[in-house]
């Protein structure tokens, strides 16, 4: 699983830096990293969670805008790149980073920033999915 998310993150490691990513992918002896598991899984589940609010939950006759659509949406991708920034620096704060794989605050944030146009991806690629199972009304909403 581990190596799964790390192939999708690594893709855009120059943003971030490699210190940070050989941290996230788990290099560290001391056990602590292997952030990319973590935050792949947030990353699914809140946007799993986002798109089934809007099509099941929300999607009644009078949310089927596009506007509506698109606040699921850039919630989801704000909370996991929140999340995305707060694991490694929690780690970075409380001492767990290697000496070898220093990494800045602002390499954090960039990995935010990375995590949340993922986030936008994956709630588009779930939609189109969910919409089949949405209410009438919702199921042409973003297209």
């Amino acid at each position: 699983m581990k190596d799964f998310f790390a192939s999708i993150y690594e893709v855009f490691r120059s943003v971030y830096g490699d210190n940070l990513s050989s941290f996230l992918y788990g290099l560290c002896n001391n056990k602590s990293g292997d952030l990319y598991t973590q935050t792949g899984l947030i990353l699914i589940i809140v946007g799993l969670i986002s798109c089934v609010l809007f099509y099941r939950v929300f999607g009644n006759s009078n949310f089927y805008k596009v506007k509506h659509w698109l606040i699921p949406m850039f919630s989801g991708a704000l909370l996991t790149g929140l999340i995305a920034i707060w694991l490694p620096l929690s780690d970075k704060n409380a001492g767990l980073v290697c000496s070898q794989f220093t990494f800045s605050n602002q390499d954090a944030i960039f990995f935010g920033i990375v995590n949340f146009f993922l986030a936008l991806i994956i709630y588009f690629i779930f939609s189109l999915g969910m919409r089949f199972i949405g209410k009438k009304a919702v199921r042409y909403t973003p297209f």
